[in-house]
């Protein structure tokens, strides 16, 4: 979409869980990382964000 870039904070606990794994660690909730808006759906409240350094830190 080219939107600019958003902050996104750590959310301890609510890393996704692949199926016979725990939760993905997160960053500490008080790490900033930016992201890129991918996709938002006003509609219904929501949207997805992409973030290079998230990506990385989970080894994506």
């Amino acid at each position: 979409l080219g939107a600019p870039m958003v902050p996104v904070t750590g959310m301890g606990g609510m890393g996704m869980s692949h199926p016979g794994m725990g939760a993905a660690p997160l960053p500490s909730p008080n790490q900033v990382l930016y992201g890129t808006i991918k996709q938002i759906n006003q509609e219904k409240g929501w949207g997805h964000i992409t973030c290079k350094a998230l990506e990385k830190f989970l080894g994506k």
